[in-house]
């Protein structure tokens, strides 16, 4: 049906706008048709930007791109998605699928800088601690322990209700363990040490290597 007003409506430019963007929209449904819809909406943005739903159709093919792991081209539509609309650039879900974008291309500081972005801009405390969570995880990659773990406890602290806080409070509760137990070792108090690294160990088989 959409196909066939688009092909056929040629009294309103502004109409056939419309729905070629909705056309475009429905066609990234389908493997088959991914491409023939990502076409159209580019090319109707391209040509008029400020149309009604233009921003809602091209952040909704970013938001495909990053499904299907076309994660360049993701990471490409989301960004000139903040430069083209004052509203996506503040808006939440822009920054964090260009935040995945980023982590899936391995650019991980970029990828902190638009989780950082997105909790700026999120309007409600689970996103705003998923956010947080995500800077502390990739700077933990990092080997960035110290930051990482302000970022958790600033979780902990603000949104410990929240499905990020309820996961963090093993974490740190861990990390908080480990500290003591490598204090204890530096003052040669090695028994106790000793208690606190096996505890670890039986409470975290991820840990328990290491410990």
């Amino acid at each position: 049906v959409l196909s066939n007003a688009y092909a056929r409506i040629e009294e309103s430019a502004a109409l056939r706008r419309t729905i070629g963007l909705k056309l475009g929209v429905s066609l990234l449904d389908s493997s088959e048709s991914f491409e023939e819809g990502k076409k159209l909406i580019v090319a109707l943005v391209n040509d008029s930007p400020g149309a009604d739903g233009a921003r809602e159709a091209f952040v909704f093919l970013a938001g495909k791109c990053l499904e299907r792991g076309e994660y360049e081209e993701a990471a490409n539509f989301f960004h000139k998605a903040i430069e083209a609309w004052p509203d996506a650039a503040r808006d939440y879900g822009v920054h964090e699928g260009l935040a995945w974008a980023f982590l899936k291309l391995g650019k991980n500081n970029e990828s902190i800088l638009s989780f950082s972005r997105a909790e700026e801009c999120a309007t409600n405390d689970v996103d705003r601690a998923t956010a947080i969570l995500m800077q502390g995880d990739i700077l933990s990659t990092l080997g960035r322990g110290d930051e990482s773990m302000v970022k958790y406890r600033d979780v902990l602290s603000r949104y410990p209700e929240t499905p990020a806080g309820e996961k963090l409070k093993k974490i740190v509760e861990l990390k908080d363990l480990e500290s003591r137990g490598r204090d204890l070792y530096r003052d040669f108090r090695f028994g106790e040490a000793l208690d606190v690294f096996a505890e670890i160990a039986k409470r975290s088989p991820v840990d328990k290597p290491r410990m």
